[in-house]
């Protein structure tokens, strides 16, 4: 996986050779390295390097897809948010790639989940940023409720 987000993230590639390798990188990492022994003082650095790579690699993943795969970048923040379920631009990029994809409800859904978890575990609420993506989201809703035109339309 090293070498993979190296040349990824250090390297000039033409945007499809950068989303294959992203995507290979992708399907090696399954999770935290050693979870049995992860309080182990030596597991803990490895661990954590490896899954800041990860994160990397997604958000490269997400950015080389937003001209139109959005469909790809649902099913990637979801296989993210179940290895890291509080990196809140993991939700972030699955809520607003499934309003793109014409999910609303689902991205409203997805949206209230997020809330839901981070204000239990952590008592806190999602970012500005993350607001503003909400209320956007129930902005353009309504304006298609009324006009007939999805966001997945375009």
């Amino acid at each position: 996986m090293r070498p993979i987000c190296t040349r990824v993230l250090n390297h000039d590639l033409d945007e499809s050779e950068a989303l294959d390798l992203c995507l290979e990188g992708l399907e090696l990492y399954k999770g935290d390295f050693l979870p049995k022994s992860e309080y182990e003082s030596w597991v803990i650095p490895i661990s954590t390097y490896y899954h800041s790579l990860y994160q990397k690699l997604v958000y490269k993943t997400v950015e080389l897809l937003t001209k139109g795969g959005f469909s790809r970048i649902t099913s990637i923040c979801q296989t993210a948010v179940g290895i890291e379920p509080f990196d809140e631009e993991f939700h972030y990029h699955l809520v607003y790639s499934l309003y793109r994809d014409g999910h609303t409800s689902q991205a409203i859904e997805e949206y209230n989940h997020t809330l839901d978890l981070f204000y239990n575990e952590f008592s806190i609420s999602p970012s500005d940023h993350f607001k503003d993506l909400y209320k956007s989201i129930r902005s353009k809703s309504r304006v298609s409720t009324l006009t007939g035109f999805h966001p997945g339309d375009t």
